[in-house]
């Protein structure tokens, strides 16, 4: 049970499996006499953008309708709760990743994320440009892994200094949340839906909420992100998301297949409400 984080609630238990294999859970569950359910527990599922600021409250089982969510790896138009329909995808690396590749090349600690935006924060703006992938086209995949290897080669021809690296973390943090920007303002503009939910490890970027909300302004729609305690993989919004599934009639057997990637647009038609 060491590697089992639970959280508890409205009568349910959320079970973060880390590297627990899924037979441990139904085990849990038969032991424990607990419902089980299989879920996208992660921003690929379902799991995450129900956590977002003034949608949980103390409102138990509001769940957000007619609106675009943006997690790490998928963009989608959320119908119900359980109904999804897929607008765009991460190509490659998605934005977290490329966060986290950028900044072991600038030689920062792990998770990147966090380090390299406090990097930015002494960066000077325009010293270097760097690219707005796939904005040029029609569409809303992403991709990211481009901007990785910009970062790499401007890297290796800039001088060796704290405030060159901070210079270039600033164009790469830029970079990517000008491009999620504008992809999010093309999915909402595209749909005619008027709530944004940024989900996921990027969604506690401070640039990337500070821009969401000045297009969220301009465009007279809603934004919301997870408080940034839930921004990550976490047993509680596993556990909110069962007590929908359970408060929406859905059960789950002890003979399941864990999935590493589950897109939102796979999961079951029986959890819509």
């Amino acid at each position: 049970m060491e590697d089992v984080k639970a959280y508890e609630a409205a009568g349910c238990i959320g079970i973060e499996l880390e590297c627990v294999p899924a037979k441990v859970a139904a085990e849990i569950s038969k032991r424990t006499n607990m419902l089980i359910f299989s879920m996208g527990s992660g921003p690929d599922g379902d799991g995450q953008f129900i956590f977002a600021e003034d949608l949980l409250g103390t409102n138990f089982g509001h769940y957000p309708r007619h609106c675009i969510t943006y997690s790490h790896m998928y963009k989608d138009a959320v119908k119900a709760f359980g109904q999804y329909e897929m607008l765009g995808e991460s190509l490659d690396d998605a934005a977290g990743e490329a966060f986290d590749k950028t900044a072991t090349l600038l030689g920062l600690g792990y998770p990147g994320g966090p380090a390299l935006a406090q990097l930015a924060e002494s960066g000077r703006s325009g010293r270097y440009e760097f690219p707005r992938p796939m904005t040029d086209r029609p569409g809303l995949d992403f991709s990211f892994s481009g901007l990785k290897t910009f970062a790499m080669n401007t890297l290796a021809s800039a001088p060796d200094d704290e405030q060159t690296r901070a210079d270039i973390a600033l164009a790469f943090e830029e970079a990517v949340v000008a491009t999620l920007i504008i992809k999010c303002r093309r999915a909402l503009q595209s749909t005619g839906l008027n709530q944004l939910i940024i989900a996921g490890g990027v969604g506690a970027n401070q640039r990337l909420r500070q821009s969401a909300r000045e297009m969220a302004e301009a465009l007279a729609v809603q934004v919301f992100y997870p408080r940034l305690a839930f921004c990550t993989d976490n047993a509680a919004m596993v556990a909110y998301t069962g007590a929908l599934r359970l408060q929406a009639g859905h059960q789950e057997g002890l003979s399941f297949r864990a999935r590493p990637r589950w897109p939102m647009t796979e999961l079951s038609n029986e959890v819509a409400g």
